[in-house]
């Protein structure tokens, strides 16, 4: 009884080492991503950013809902001056097709 005993206790000391030891390596590995490499931070970064470009689809499809059901004329321009966007109701009160609008100076 007392070898089975000392074989369990032995059993049990192997896997407490090998606990201890798998927790510090865990926790090692951890710290190295942490503070070596900045994995978290960027991890945090790269979602931040899909996140971003999420609400930037959205507020551009509201954006362009807004415009498409607009009364009036709504025109956008380049830095230059010329037409970039124009919506269907302007091309309609102008008579034209907005392959033929685009990219014409507004004035």
């Amino acid at each position: 009884m007392g070898d089975n005993l000392k074989n369990i206790l032995r059993i049990i000391l192997i896997y407490l080492v090998i606990g201890i030891f798998w927790v510090f390596l865990s926790h090692r590995f951890i710290d190295v991503l942490v503070k070596n490499a900045n994995i978290i931070p960027l991890v945090y970064a790269l979602n931040r950013k899909e996140e971003l470009i999420r609400k930037i689809q959205i507020e551009k499809e509201n954006f362009s809902n807004l415009v498409s059901i607009a009364n009036d004329i709504v025109v956008m321009l380049n830095k230059v001056g010329n037409i970039q966007y124009i919506n269907d109701r302007g091309c309609q009160l102008l008579g034209y097709e907005k392959e033929e609008i685009l990219g014409k100076k507004l004035v």
